[in-house]
């Protein structure tokens, strides 16, 4: 670690110009540090959680294994940051894989359309019930 970066360019170079970008988050991988890493095309290796399988978890955003990998134990990490730094076309392949998911379904404006989307839903359905009890 080389001390604080400031959200924005200066962190998005950071994640541009590094072999790996580090995510470690004993509660869930489906974070932001992960989309904005592979957004700005970083190898992302996260620690493997029970929680990446579940419904809305990373594994339904991301492929593990081919846009963003996992490790569980530090011998899986250290070979995994071996590979990274010996076989720069794999590094390149699966940054490359997470970047394009990323940009094609999981930007701030994606997410944003998906609030909305269910704000609509949800108001809908609210509505419906009062239309009853108004007599229309």
């Amino acid at each position: 670690s080389r001390g604080r970066v400031n959200p924005g360019p200066d962190l998005a170079r950071v994640y541009q110009q590094s072999k790996v970008v580090l995510h470690v988050n004993e509660v869930y991988n489906c974070h932001q540090r992960v989309f904005e890493a592979l957004a700005a095309g970083g190898l992302v290796l996260a620690l493997a959680n029970p929680s990446d399988y579940a419904p809305g978890e990373l594994a339904s955003c991301l492929e593990i294994g081919k846009e963003v990998l996992t490790f569980a134990t530090k011998e899986e990490l250290l070979a995994l940051v071996a590979r990274a730094f010996g076989d720069e076309s794999w590094r390149r392949d699966i940054a490359g894989a997470g970047r394009q998911r990323v940009l094609a379904e999981h930007t701030y404006v994606h997410r944003a359309g998906k609030i909305l989307a269910d704000l609509r839903a949800n108001l809908a359905n609210v509505a419906r019930p009062l239309a009853k009890c108004s007599g229309g």
